[in-house]
């Protein structure tokens, strides 16, 4: 199954493919936000945030589209594939910058901002 992440983003116009789609996700570009020349997501775990690159922090909207696509192969063979489309809204109050480019300051964040979360849905 193909999942493909979608940023509520005008510097982010295309859906990413990923491995995975937690709560939060780390989404990196460099240069202008409004027309940057590299567009990122930091879906793994380990994944690193460059020396160059700006951060965008999104939250995972519910609700994530499911659909099918049927295609033809270059062999004209027809086949198809089950895709999840989820989409992300960067966060209202985005965190400091040395917290989200360190790894276990950005794990150490989520944490503290999923135990957030669900106390207020209490």
């Amino acid at each position: 199954m193909t999942v493909l992440v979608k940023l509520e983003h005008p510097s982010f116009p295309e859906p990413m493919e990923v491995g995975r789609a937690p709560f939060l996700m780390r989404f990196v570009y460099e240069g202008k936000k409004e027309s940057p020349r590299r567009v990122d997501v930091l879906d793994q775990v380990n994944d690193h945030v460059g020396e160059m690159e700006k951060i965008i922090v999104a939250e995972r909207q519910p609700d994530p589209e499911r659909m099918h696509i049927d295609y033809v192969t270059k062999r004209g063979q027809r086949a198809g594939e089950n895709v999840i489309l989820v989409r992300y809204l960067p966060v209202a109050v985005p965190p400091a910058d040395d917290l989200v480019r360190g790894n276990l300051d950005w794990r150490a964040w989520c944490m503290e901002r999923v135990g957030l979360l669900r106390e207020e849905s209490i």
